[in-house]
């Protein structure tokens, strides 16, 4: 077994259960940064922006980044979440924004169609791993589930990221 195998067997078995990430990672839904929100102030809004960019509070990506910084607080607005845990959890990659998924999962156990939070099943060990995330459907009680498996990881080449090896 190789040290990505273990880190990601490591990562899973150290990941909270959905319902504690629900509670810490979203919260309830925010009030808007500024008063009438960020559309109906823009030089205001930018300058809360460039106030962001300009703290150690955000992370490194974003700092000294005013513009990214804006469109954070734009998506933060967009989803009702506190502009500041909206920046600690978005991953920009190659131009695109992407989450984090502690925060995807605190949303989708708050905000998402599901009875109940998420839940996660593992089997196998090394290269068979797979986990599956499942969820009870709150409207027509269906089960709806999603598995990765270790070789679609490595295909994706989630197992090669310096950060987990």
């Amino acid at each position: 077994m190789n040290m990505a195998n273990d880190n990601l067997q490591t990562a899973i078995a150290n990941t909270p259960p959905a319902s504690a990430v629900a509670s810490t990672a979203i919260g309830p839904r925010a009030a808007p940064s500024l008063p009438g929100g960020l559309m109906g102030n823009l030089p205001d809004a930018y300058k809360l922006a460039s106030k962001f960019a300009n703290s150690q509070l955000v992370p490194k990506h974003l700092q000294g980044k005013p513009d990214d910084c804006f469109i954070a607080l734009l998506m933060a607005e967009q989803l009702g979440c506190n502009a500041i845990m909206v920046m600690q959890n978005i991953v920009i990659v190659s131009g695109t924004a992407g989450w984090k998924a502690t925060f995807v999962i605190g949303l989708a156990n708050e905000r998402g169609p599901f009875d109940g939070p998420l839940e996660f099943r593992t089997e196998g060990k090394g290269d068979s791993l797979a986990v599956t995330a499942y969820g009870k459907g709150r409207k027509t009680g269906r089960v709806v589930e999603r598995t990765v498996t270790m070789a679609m990881a490595k295909a994706a080449k989630w197992t090669s990221n310096a950060k987990y090896s």
